[in-house]
């Protein structure tokens, strides 16, 4: 077994706290994505999410030998509902263009009981009766979703902001 330790980390500063609640009919990452949009959040992190949802769709990672990591995400999956979604934390990022990009993953029980988790992505998670938000903002560092070509994925980059502690895009 390798015993390498090997990471990426920046330190930066707690920020706002942002308080949201979406409301039926919205979709749960897009919701979130405007919520960080209208606060002018640039990166941070998705620290609580609960509430409900019309139906929940998500991605798993399955084998895939072809791909740098060995692995690839699903298709979506789509469970109907009603869905009590009892978890969900994410980060909150850039792309390198300054386009917001928000990484999910939530845990949630289907109407049979059954619990499920995987990563969220927009569209396809509309909010049933709420869904509440908190979410914290990250100050002086940026957090970036770049590839990574040891992986093949797109992955969460810390890194240094500009003296001012700004993240620009």
């Amino acid at each position: 077994m390798d015993n390498e330790v090997r990471f990426l980390s920046m330190v930066g500063t707690g920020g706002r706290l942002i308080a949201a609640r979406l409301k039926p009919g919205t979709d749960l990452m897009g919701g979130i994505t405007e919520v960080c949009r209208f606060h002018d959040i640039k990166q941070g992190y998705i620290s609580c999410v609960l509430g409900s949802l019309r139906q929940a769709q998500y991605l798993l990672p399955i084998l895939d030998t072809s791909t740098p990591s060995g692995i690839r995400y699903s298709d979506p999956i789509t469970v109907g509902g009603p869905i009590e979604f009892t978890s969900g934390q994410g980060v909150i990022c850039q792309s390198p263009e300054g386009e917001l990009m928000i990484h999910f993953h939530g845990c949630f029980c289907a109407s049979d009981g059954k619990s499920l988790a995987g990563h969220f992505s927009t569209g396809g998670n509309p909010v049933l009766v709420t869904a509440d938000i908190i979410i914290s903002e990250i100050t002086g560092m940026r957090l970036m979703r770049r590839l990574d070509a040891e992986v093949g994925l797109l992955m969460m980059s810390p890194e240094k902001g500009d003296e001012n502690g700004c993240c620009r895009k």
